[in-house]
Formats: C-alpha cells, structure tokens, sequence
C-alpha cells in the first residue's frame, strides 16, 4: 500500500494560475491535481533534463572543433592545389574564412 500524500500550498501569479487552469481543464483534472502532477515530472525529471542539456553541449563543442578541422583541411587541400594553380597560402585562408564557418 502507498503512503499518503502530504499537502503543499503554495501561491503563483494570477496570469500562471489562468494557465495552470487552462492546461488543467484540457487534461480533465483539477488545477491542484495538475500542478501536483507538475511538480513531481519536474523534481523526476530534473536530471534527465540536466543529463540532455550537458550533451547537448558536448555535442556544440564537437561540432565547433569539427568546423576548425574541416577549415584547416581546405585550407590545407587549397594549399596544395596552389602550388600549381597560383593559390598562395594567405589566398588560402582568406578563402576558407570568408566561406567556412570560423567560430
């Protein structure tokens, strides 16, 4: 058998309330019901949000490090090609950061 739940009151602004309200009455519940079922997906969730949110920004570091490589690689391959077609170094690098993304 479960415990018994344990009352919290809490006050929020009128404008949260009308939106507590609304969102309570599309899920068929009461206000009070609803927000207690907010507050628990909340304090559950909170890691798992927390979790996504920290690999979402390893992720955007990869990717920036990853943008820094493919522009030294064209560069690089620009480079090369320049030894036959007139490309200097410094045309090179003017070229992949006026058209490659530079962070």
């Amino acid at each position: 058998m479960s415990e018994a739940k344990i009352a919290v009151q809490f006050r929020i602004e009128p404008e949260l309330y009308t939106l507590l309200a609304t969102r309570a009455r599309v899920a068929n519940k009461s206000p009070g019901l609803f927000a207690g079922e907010l507050v628990g997906k909340a304090l559950t969730e909170e890691k798992t949000v927390m979790q996504v949110a920290a690999l979402v920004q390893a992720q955007n570091q990869n990717l920036l490090e990853l943008r820094k490589d493919l522009r030294m690689a064209v560069e690089t391959i620009l480079n090369v090609l320049g030894s036959t077609d007139k490309m200097t170094p410094e045309k090179a690098r003017e070229w992949a950061q006026e058209n490659l993304f530079s962070p």
